[in-house]
């Protein structure tokens, strides 16, 4: 049982890193320029849309579920899904936007489809009265 426990914290203290290392990023290589400035680093509210929307949402669930629960692990992934929530929740005018885009891209290729088969019959008919006996 205890090798299982440990196992198990092992694999969340994993996953924990993993998720910081995705959210932080792993820094880019160190290019040296005699000339040029380095450019700053991006600040953390400039890799998220909707920076304080995020922080509002996590700190609200967060204090939510742990004036009502009081659990730690509650009181995290309250706080992570708050963070999340607006990309989870929003992004529906973005969506139709995508879509829109694809359905108009796919009517233009029924459209180019069905212009290069008119094609092919015009040819065709072009080509019919050059062969007397037919």
């Amino acid at each position: 049982m205890t090798l299982y426990a440990t196992a198990l914290g092992a694999l969340f203290g994993m996953g924990l890193f993993l998720l910081t290392r995705a959210v932080i990023g792993e820094p880019a290589p160190i290019i040296e320029v005699a000339d040029e400035p380095t450019p700053p680093a991006p600040k953390l509210a400039d890799r998220f849309d909707h920076f304080a929307l995020r922080v509002g949402c996590a700190a609200a669930a967060a204090i939510t579920i742990g004036v009502l629960t009081g659990w730690p692990v509650g009181i995290l992934l309250a706080g992570a899904g708050g963070f999340a929530a607006p990309s989870l929740l929003g992004g529906k005018a973005k969506r139709e936007a995508e879509q829109a885009r694809l359905d108009a891209i796919a009517t233009w290729t029924e459209q180019l489809r069905d212009v290069m088969a008119a094609a092919h019959v015009t040819a065709a008919v072009r080509a019919t009265p050059r062969r007397p006996g037919r």
